[in-house]
């Protein structure tokens, strides 16, 4: 089975951020563990980047113990890729060497690789709910950017160790964001709940700005994404935008 890398080693310690998985800093690397519904779909995102700076390899993604190994994707646990520009998704399987497969590319463990921010579907063929672990380097660059297309669904997760909500300071119409009067008419976040198996949904208000919860709307909402959680988003805009990520420590 493939290990991961040890984590936990300081490197210098300046200022600080807290997340929902404990206390990282600058410079150091670190790890998170999350929760894993057995036999269902888990939307995930990657909030850190490999030791010494850059993406991450797929092998090195996750701690594989505990999931489910196979001969192909229809008996191992998946990874799949949303590509918006195809309307597909690219899948990996877990083969029965620990190692993870590319689907219809078979001849060797792939060596594709996962930038901060990525968001990922998980399916675990495992009836058993599981925990699995990330770990990495807290990113360290100004701002990580990600494009919304405009014309479909766009897969998006927070870059850096840390929560991040949908109300903070970010500007989200300045940025390109359409506000409406409600889910129907302006951009849409969902956030998959693989234990209802349904989505929760926010829009954009177009009176303050501000997101808030599909039917609940008396005031604006507090949530936001927490660690290693993803979400897709739908613009309502006539072409692309970019949502930038600031580093928020």
């Amino acid at each position: 089975m493939k290990k991961m890398m040890t984590v936990l080693a300081a490197c210098a310690v300046t200022s600080l951020a807290l997340a929902d998985s404990g206390v990282v800093s600058q410079n150091i690397v670190g790890y998170q563990t999350l929760n894993l519904a057995g036999n269902n779909y888990n939307m995930l995102a990657v909030n850190w980047e490999k030791v010494g700076g850059g993406s991450v390899t797929i092998q090195n993604l996750v701690n594989t113990t505990g999931l489910t190994q196979g001969g192909g994707l229809g008996t191992a646990d998946n990874i799949l890729v949303w590509n918006p520009s195809t309307t597909g998704y690219k899948a990996y399987y877990l083969y029965t060497d620990g190692m993870w497969y590319e689907y219809l590319n078979d001849a060797a463990p792939t060596t594709d690789t996962f930038a901060p921010g990525t968001t990922f579907w998980m399916k675990r063929k495992g009836a058993v709910t599981t925990n699995v672990t990330f770990s990495g380097q807290v990113l360290q660059q100004a701002s990580a950017a990600v494009t919304i297309a405009h014309n479909n669904y766009t897969q998006i997760g927070n870059p850096y160790a840390t929560v991040f909500t949908f109300n903070g300071t970010y500007d989200w119409v300045a940025a390109g964001a359409v506000s409406g009067g409600g889910l129907g008419t302006a951009d849409n976040i969902l956030v998959w709940n693989p234990a209802t198996t349904g989505y929760k949904a926010y829009y954009l208000y177009n009176v303050d700005g501000k997101w808030y919860e599909y039917l609940n709307d008396a005031v604006p909402t507090t949530d936001g994404l927490p660690m290693g959680s993803g979400a897709w988003y739908k613009t309502r805009a006539g072409s692309d935008w970019t949502l930038t990520f600031t580093k928020p420590y």
